[in-house]
């Protein structure tokens, strides 16, 4: 099981560079980039050199946020060509919703075709649920299997796709997380993990009400070989660079305690 660390290249408040070091002096195994747009059509230099500099291997990569909105097929070529520079990576994650928008899942054929390229490139993807979206937003321009734990996980199985288990998205759709995990864990490849409380995503361990205690065990139980990335980035009374990392590495010592 790999254990990394989620960069997120638009927290000004926390460079990409500064977060690469923390994964290192944290202890993690790698990192998960959330890729950019300007990444993705432009340069991947930037990362790239981040993880030589610090010795951090690129072991997931985030699809660009913008493409929670929209997928179109056109951008199919660049994703490919992107995500190539990263041999080493083990998971790809991409949001579901981006294969579904009406305006570029042509002839409902999309996602079916994305996946047999992965396949033909043996590249692994993997697929998470919307974040959280207004009802109005999101029943207009999605449909519910997007964002609905059990509707998405239902549909993830009944089409053989790897299931990202984001625990913040779970819990602020109100779904108990250990269940959820307990259901589909067969078809869990990664776990972008974080505590939640009232609204609050992405939280440190700790930080929020969620059972992760439970789910530790749980996971442990089933015997879990997947990947796991912290996907931490809202950080309550912490502003420096030394307390995010003390907070972290404490998040890292707790997973352990149960997870080994």
């Amino acid at each position: 099981m790999y254990k990394i660390f989620s960069t997120h290249p638009w927290l000004r408040s926390f460079p990409v560079e500064k977060q690469v070091w923390v994964a290192k002096e944290a202890g993690f195994d790698g990192i998960d980039h959330i890729a950019t747009m300007h990444e993705l059509l432009r340069s991947k230099e930037n990362i790239s050199k981040l993880s030589k500099k610090y010795g951090m291997p690129v072991l997931g990569i985030h699809s660009p946020l913008p493409l929670v909105a929209v997928t179109p097929v056109v951008l199919f070529s660049k994703l490919f060509r992107y995500i190539s520079f990263f041999p080493e990576c083990k998971v790809y994650n991409f949001h579901l919703s981006g294969f579904m928008h009406p305006l570029f899942n042509w002839k409902g054929n999309t996602l079916k075709r994305f996946m047999n390229l992965a396949k033909d490139k043996k590249i692994a993807i993997s697929f998470e649920s919307n974040p959280v979206l207004p009802i109005r937003v999101a029943s207009r321009f999605y449909p519910k299997v997007t964002y609905h734990p059990e509707l998405f996980a239902t549909y993830c199985v009944q089409n053989n796709l790897p299931i990202t288990f984001d625990t913040s998205h779970i819990a602020d759709q109100g779904h108990d997380i250990v269940q959820f995990y307990r259901s589909y864990h067969k078809t869990i490849h990664l776990i972008h993990l974080s505590d939640y409380k009232t609204n609050a995503q992405h939280l440190p361990l700790g930080e929020g009400t969620l059972p992760l205690e439970a789910l530790f065990k749980e996971m442990k139980r089933t015997r879990y070989r997947g990947t796991v990335s912290f996907e931490i980035y809202t950080f309550p009374n912490k502003t420096s660079i030394e307390e995010k990392l003390s907070m972290l590495k404490q998040n890292l010592k707790f997973f352990k305690k149960y997870i080994s």
